[in-house]
C-alpha cells in the first residue's frame, strides 16, 4: 500500500524522521533492510520472498538480487581477490588523486576496505562475511584478525615485540 501511495517509490530509511508519515517510511525500510539480512543469511523461505514480489512487484528487481547468490560485499570481495591477484600479494591503497582507472579502482577497493574496518569496529560486520574475506582474499587474513579482536595497533605492536623478543633471546 506505501508503494502504491508514493508512485512505485520504495521506502528509505529515515533516521531523523519526525512526522509520522517519514516514521512510517522509516520503520518498512528497516524492516526491508532485516528482510534481506535474513535472506542472506538463508534465513528466509523463497516463498516469502516470491510473495513479496507478486504483490510489491517494484520489489521484484530486488528480491531477485537478493535470491542472487552474489551479493554485493560478495561482489566487492571478488573484485578485492582479482585485484590483489593481479598486483602480486598487494593490498589496494587509498590514491586520493587517482588519474587512471586503475588507480581509481585501487581507491575505491581501498576506500571500501577503510568502510569495512570501521563498520567492524563499531560491531557492524557479520563475523561470517569477515571470515569469508579472510578465506577468499588470505592477504586480508593479519588485517581482519586484527579488525576482530580490537586489539589498537600500539597492542598489536607490543606482542609482535614480545614474539620478536622470545625468538631473539
Amino acid at each position: 500500500q506505501w508503494v502504491r501511495e508514493h508512485s512505485g517509490k520504495l521506502p528509505k530509511e529515515r533516521p531523523k524522521a519526525a512526522t509520522a508519515e517519514d516514521k512510517c517510511e522509516h520503520a518498512l525500510a528497516q524492516w526491508l533492510h532485516r528482510l534481506r539480512q535474513k535472506c542472506r543469511k538463508g534465513e528466509m523461505q523463497e516463498d516469502d520472498l516470491r510473495h513479496l514480489q507478486r504483490e510489491v512487484p517494484e520489489m521484484s528487481e530486488k528480491v531477485g538480487a537478493w535470491l542472487s547468490n552474489a551479493s554485493a560485499f560478495e561482489r566487492q570481495v571478488t573484485k578485492l581477490q582479482q585485484w590483489v591477484r593481479e598486483h602480486s600479494g598487494k593490498l589496494p591503497k587509498e590514491r586520493p588523486k587517482a588519474a587512471t582507472a586503475e588507480d581509481k579502482c585501487e581507491h575505491a577497493l581501498a576506500q571500501w576496505l577503510h568502510r569495512l574496518r570501521q563498520k567492524c569496529r563499531k560491531g557492524e560486520m557479520q563475523e561470517d562475511d569477515l571470515r569469508h574475506l579472510q578465506r577468499e582474499v588470505p592477504e586480508m587474513s593479519e588485517k581482519v584478525g586484527a579488525w576482530l579482536s580490537n586489539a589498537s595497533a600500539f597492542e598489536r605492536q607490543v606482542t609482535k615485540l614480545q614474539q620478536w623478543v622470545r625468538e631473539h633471546s
